[in-house]
């Protein structure tokens, strides 16, 4: 069964957790998820950055926004994949040391 976790408090929208993702999606995915969030804030931060003039006065204060939600899901992802990273390094471990008591005997 998959295991949610609430996306951090900036991406709910609310004071209620509503959006969340799995924590047991492969490293791949939730990589493949993060890179997406980051690439898009990227560019609405160029799109900011290009701008002589604002055309709508509520355009920068949307796309910094829009920016900020995206930056917070991937914050939240990453962490996640940190805690996949860990628990595999500590796997890669526990098996060296099962293999080198094995092979002394």
């Amino acid at each position: 069964m998959a295991n949610f976790k609430a996306l951090p408090l900036n991406s709910q929208g609310n004071s209620e957790d509503v959006l969340y993702f799995n924590t047991e999606a492969r490293p791949s995915d939730l990589y493949e998820a993060v890179t997406c969030r980051l690439e898009n804030a990227r560019d609405m931060l160029e799109v900011m950055a290009c701008m002589n003039k604002v055309v709508d006065d509520r355009a920068l204060p949307a796309i910094s926004r829009a920016a900020a939600i995206l930056l917070s899901d991937a914050s939240g992802m990453l962490d996640a994949l940190y805690d996949v990273v860990r628990r595999h390094e500590e796997l890669l471990k526990d098996c060296a040391e099962m293999e080198a008591v094995a092979f002394q005997r």
